[in-house]
């Protein structure tokens, strides 16, 4: 009892260290899988070189610390197998195993043209991202002792134009974009749809054109939602032991296109071809359809 104990404790803090730095701050998206994978093989072996020296205390020293390991490693082998059996029927990884990294569908013609405004956290700014044209830059700095910031809309005073804010809280610190569509064409910066039974999307497609809905589910292990009938439900998430990457803020484009922010990565998604590409890092954001 107590050899589990110490090795949750260790094993739980390490791994953890480990998932939220190297591989939150290092890969995008690619790798990202491969890494938690390898992450659980070092669990594998913290568990049996700390368990080992609860082997050969209970053994009152009568072993070496090498048999003393060996025991560990063969009691270990049982119980990992069981585990990480029970664990794959709780788990989801669709999101890395059912979809492929492509970042050429960033290229693709579009009939429409969007720009992002996002918050970047890191460089504490907001900037604009043009998606047809693949270019970004910074259009307005905050103060970095700004807690949780978060990207606003609201109408002028006469009601006619929609304006773009960074917010924190209830209070409008600074404003970006004081034209950023008319309120009355909502259409250029999509509706809210609201026939979803989680988190609905912003869908920037004429109401007679929705063939297919999607949202994006309360926890990690619902993640993304595509719902073409009744009969064709599709779903992308990514929660396993130690990593839990919910999706937010789901966007529809077009027919075919979604944005989507994935543990602070907006990514975009082609939902016929099942391919994704990184687009950047953000904390929050909103997106204007122009012409």
């Amino acid at each position: 009892i107590l050899a589990n104990y110490a090795t949750w404790i260790a094993g739980n803090f390490i791994i953890n260290l480990f998932q939220n730095g190297p591989i939150d701050n290092f890969f995008d998206l690619r790798f990202v899988f491969e890494a938690w994978c390898f992450s659980l093989i070092i669990l594998f072996f913290i568990t049996v070189f700390l368990e080992a020296l609860f082997v050969l205390w209970i053994c009152k020293k009568s072993i070496t610390y090498w048999k003393s390991s060996l025991i560990s490693a063969l009691f270990n082998i049982v119980t990992y197998s069981v585990m990480i059996f029970i664990y794959l029927q709780f788990s989801s990884f669709s999101f890395f195993t059912e979809t492929q990294l492509d970042q050429s569908i960033v290229n693709n013609v579009r009939q429409e043209n969007f720009k992002i405004y996002f918050i970047d956290s890191k460089f504490d700014c907001v900037k604009e991202y043009d998606l047809n044209s693949n270019t970004c830059s910074k259009i307005s700095e905050y103060d970095s002792n700004l807690k949780y910031p978060y990207l606003n809309m609201s109408l002028n005073e006469k009601g006619e134009n929609v304006r773009l804010y960074l917010s924190s809280g209830n209070e409008k610190i600074e404003l970006i974009d004081s034209h950023f569509c008319v309120a009355k064409d909502s259409i250029y910066y999509g509706s809210l749809t609201t026939d979803a039974y989680f988190f609905s999307a912003v869908d920037f497609r004429s109401i007679n054109k929705r063939e297919w809905k999607a949202w994006t589910g309360n926890w990690a292990i619902e993640g993304l939602v595509i719902e073409h009938d009744k009969s064709n439900v599709e779903r992308f998430a990514f929660e396993v032991p130690w990593m839990f990457w919910d999706m937010r803020d789901i966007n529809i484009l077009n027919d075919s296109e979604i944005i989507v922010n994935f543990n602070g990565r907006v990514i975009l998604m082609n939902i016929k071809t099942k391919t994704v590409a990184f687009l950047f890092r953000a904390s929050d954001y909103q997106i204007k359809l122009t012409k």
